[in-house]
């Protein structure tokens, strides 16, 4: 019966997922072929002394990630997931103290930054550690290359959290390649931006599938943060249809509308009734939306126009 859900649900999937492939460029994922199999990143039981492997390396793929992750697997299939590799190490000397590592294989650097992403929040804990991790005394995941991993301790020890670093390290030591942040991000000016709030959205970003995919990061305002969300559209008509079709949806709410003043010329400003003030701005095949008001909005706006008319790809 779960099969015959995921057969209806993957074809529903496939224009997200084939957008997301859309987001990629060469400057994202190098020229590197990414072959490295999850099941040889996961540690080797001789390198972590005083814990011992319980049963076996478990395999998972698109078919079955349900029965390991019953109503998250969803999310994964939609980020390219390919393959799991995951196991649980217990302490020698008091195996109430275990470790569970999986290792997800998302196919690409952008797909595993995408479902890391998604996963995390800007008040966590971040670490150097691969393209970017976050830890505490009980969870530390990273992303590194094409692999998303998760690791999680259960059990009483006052150094779990080192413990988990060290062996993430280990980990990464064995991973081939280790990519930057998608350099797309690189397009969002640096000035008010809340560090750890980079997201690629594959589904519904505000809560609009049209929307879909995009790159959105937070930045410093008066209360809240402010979202700033660049929609990727294949055309430049589909950009402006995005501009016109999220129009008409605050219109709805009896927004007022108004050239943005002080913004660049063609940025229009409304309202939300429940998220407050938004910018809309369009140029070539990109969507700009602004839901709040950044700090020097005008700006940021403007810097983010220039870059995105310099780009020549998605």
């Amino acid at each position: 019966m779960r099969n015959l859900f995921l057969s209806a649900l993957l074809p529903a999937l496939l224009p997200l997922t084939l957008a997301a492939q859309d987001l990629l460029s060469s400057d994202d994922i190098e020229s590197a072929t990414w072959t490295q199999e999850p099941e040889t990143v996961l540690p080797k039981p001789e390198n972590l002394a005083g814990w011992h492997l319980d049963g076996k390396i478990d395999l998972y793929n698109p078919d079955n990630l349900y029965e390991y992750i019953d109503g998250a697997a969803e999310a994964y299939l939609l980020y390219g997931f390919q393959k799991l590799a995951t196991c649980r190490f217990l302490q020698d000397k008091n195996d109430s103290n275990e470790i569970t590592i999986d290792v997800y294989d998302m196919k690409n650097p952008l797909q595993a930054f995408g479902m890391y992403a998604s996963e995390s929040s800007p008040d966590l804990d971040f670490i150097p550690l691969g393209g970017q991790g976050h830890a505490s005394d009980t969870f530390l995941a990273f992303w590194q290359a094409k692999f998303y991993i998760k690791m999680m301790f259960f059990g009483d020890l006052k150094d779990s959290k080192d413990i988990l670093l060290d062996i993430a390290g280990k980990m990464s030591k064995s991973i081939q390649g280790n990519p930057p942040q998608p350099k797309f991000f690189s397009l969002f000016p640096e000035q008010g931006r809340v560090p750890h709030t980079e997201q690629i959205l594959l589904k519904a970003p505000l809560g609009h599938e049209f929307l879909a995919p995009a790159y959105q990061v937070s930045y410093q305002a008066k209360e809240r943060p402010a979202t700033v969300v660049v929609s990727v559209a294949d055309t430049p008509e589909q950009a402006s249809e995005r501009f016109e079709k999220y129009r008409e949806f605050l219109k709805k709410s009896k927004s007022p509308e108004s050239p943005a003043d002080g913004f660049p010329e063609g940025c229009l400003q409304m309202e939300d009734r429940y998220l407050g003030k938004s910018y809309l701005a369009k140029t070539g095949r990109y969507f700009i939306l602004f839901v709040g008001e950044p700090l020097d909005g005008a700006k940021i706006m403007t810097k983010l126009l220039e870059n995105l008319q310099d780009k020549k790809t998605p």
